[in-house]
C-alpha cells in the first residue's frame, strides 16, 4: 500500500555510564507534534556489558517556564531491568529531554520490592547502552507510514 513512501527516521546509539547513585545523564533534542519516540537502555540483559546497571527512562517536555514535565516513563520491562518507551506518540512542537538513572527500587519475582542501594549497591552504577529513534508521522498524502512497524491511518495521512 505504501511502496515508493518515505521512512524518516532519526536514531541514536550512545554507549553510556551512570557513576553513582543518583547520578543523570540527560540528552536533549528536538521533537514535532505526532511523530513516535521510541528508547531503551539496554545493560543488564547484555551479556557483553561488564559492568551493568539497573536503570529507568523518563521523556520530558520543556514547559513555557523551562522546567521539564515528565511525559513517558520506564523503570522496567516485563522481563529484564533494563528500561523501554515504545512507541510513544509526542503530544506537541518542542524540546524534549531524555534522562537515564539509576532505578532505586526494583520489582522482582512474588512483587517483592528491592532497595538497590541497600541489598545491590553495585547495581546502582555502571554502564549501559542508549538507543533511541523518532520516527515523523505521515506526511499527509498517504504515502510512507506514520509510525513504524506498519502504515496508520485511513489513508490520508490523518489518524482513524
Amino acid at each position: 500500500v505504501n511502496s515508493g513512501g518515505k521512512l524518516d527516521i532519526e536514531a541514536v546509539l550512545i554507549k553510556g555510564n551512570i557513576s553513582e547513585f543518583g547520578d543523570v545523564d540527560t540528552y536533549d533534542f528536538r521533537g514535532d507534534e505526532g511523530a513516535v519516540f521510541n528508547a531503551e537502555g539496554i545493560s543488564f540483559s547484555d551479556g557483553n556489558i561488564a559492568d551493568p546497571v539497573i536503570a529507568e527512562l523518563e521523556l520530558s517536555l520543556k514547559q513555557q517556564d523551562g522546567s521539564f514535565a515528565v511525559v513517558a516513563a520506564n523503570a522496567q520491562t516485563f522481563e529484564p531491568f533494563d528500561p523501554l518507551i515504545f512507541d510513544f506518540t509526542l503530544p506537541a512542537d518542542g524540546e524534549y529531554r531524555l534522562s537515564i538513572k539509576t532505578q532505586q527500587f526494583v520489582t522482582v519475582g512474588g512483587g517483592a520490592v528491592l532497595d538497590l542501594t541497600v541489598v545491590a549497591p553495585g547495581l546502582a552504577s555502571g554502564d549501559y547502552e542508549l538507543l533511541a529513534y523518532v520516527v515523523q508521522a505521515g506526511n499527509g498524502n498517504g504515502n510512507g507510514p506514520s509510525r513504524l512497524p506498519g502504515p496508520r491511518g485511513n489513508g490520508n495521512g490523518k489518524k482513524k
